[in-house]
Parts: C-alpha cells; sequence; structure tokens
C-alpha cells in the first residue's frame, strides 16, 4: 500500500477551500468536502494511478494526475514509485486560469 504525503502547498489550499466552503455554504459542505478528499486518499493508497492525467508542462518531469472533488476543485499530485509515494502537490480550485496552476507546479 502507498503512502500520501501531502507538499505543505496543496494542505495550505485544502484548508481555504474547506473554510471558504464553510463560511459559504456550512458545516455539511465543508464536512463533505473533506469526506470525499479522505476517500480519494484511500483509493490512492491502493491504486496511485487511479486519477486521470493532468497535462501540465511545469518543467519538471513528472507525470501528474489529478481526481475532482465536488464538481469544482482537482486534487493533483504524482507517485514516486521508487518509494512507492504518491505526493499530492496542490489542491486546485479549477476555475482558477491554468497559468497559475502550471505556476505553483514549477516551484515544487
Amino acid at each position: 500500500m502507498s503512502e500520501v504525503k501531502w507538499q505543505p502547498l496543496a494542505m495550505r489550499h485544502f484548508r481555504q477551500a474547506v473554510t471558504r466552503g464553510l463560511s459559504d455554504f456550512g458545516p455539511t459542505t465543508a464536512s463533505s468536502m473533506i469526506d470525499e478528499v479522505d476517500r480519494i486518499v484511500l483509493k490512492l493508497e491502493k491504486q496511485p494511478g487511479a486519477g486521470y492525467l493532468k497535462l501540465v508542462s511545469s518543467g519538471k518531469k513528472r507525470l501528474y494526475r489529478a481526481c475532482l472533488v465536488k464538481k469544482r476543485f482537482e486534487l493533483i499530485y504524482y507517485y514516486q514509485e521508487s518509494t512507492d509515494t504518491v505526493f499530492v502537490a496542490d489542491f486546485w480550485d479549477a476555475k482558477m486560469n491554468p497559468d497559475k496552476l502550471e505556476r505553483r507546479l514549477g516551484n515544487i
């Protein structure tokens, strides 16, 4: 079973999204988002290739994948086979400009 590690940037963006969901839509929405991410993480522990390919040309030689959360967010990750580790690189609001994602992932 793979280990899932969150990059600090990804965890910060996830917390911000949950906080925003809580303030804008209430505790049910925030709790639902957390539950969905927990289910995705459990799935990635068993199947690191479960997400869909995310085309990112950040200049890195990583194959990024993504899992959709609440039809609006993407949990973006890459898998390091040598250590059997899934690294969550970002928690991305899919309504944002994709160029910003390129820049954010380029800093990881």
